[in-house]
């Protein structure tokens, strides 16, 4: 982006100084032709925006892309990283029902000799 700038600004000195040098035989410039030039270097000045908003445009749209694929990349591997959490969370769901059932087992087990102490 720094060079389009840098080539921007050297077009635009390129065109200044072209529009506001008198022509070749002309003299100095009358005051019709002083307007006429002022004119055309405002119309190339809207050209060059205009022309300068299409690359920043088209730039802004690759950088874009560019964070789509990053983004989408990284949404997949977090879904991924996700589901393993959830799997993660469901064997240690049931590791926990296997060990109340185990608990409330030995649990039955001590009431029992109890009772029958």
């Amino acid at each position: 982006m720094e060079v389009v700038c840098e080539s921007v600004a050297g077009l635009l000195g390129l065109a200044v100084v072209d529009v506001l040098r008198p022509k070749a035989g002309s003299g100095d410039l009358s005051h019709g032709q002083g307007r006429s030039q002022f004119r055309d270097l405002i119309t190339l000045l809207h050209r060059l925006q205009e022309r300068i908003t299409a690359i920043e445009v088209k730039h802004l749209e690759a950088l874009n892309s560019k964070f789509d694929i990053l983004g989408l990349n990284n949404m997949d591997a977090l879904r991924k990283e996700r589901d393993a959490l959830r799997n993660d969370q469901d064997a240690l769901r049931k590791g926990l029902d296997a060990l109340r059932i185990d608990h409330d087992a030995l649990q039955k087990g001590h009431d029992r000799r109890h009772a029958q102490i």
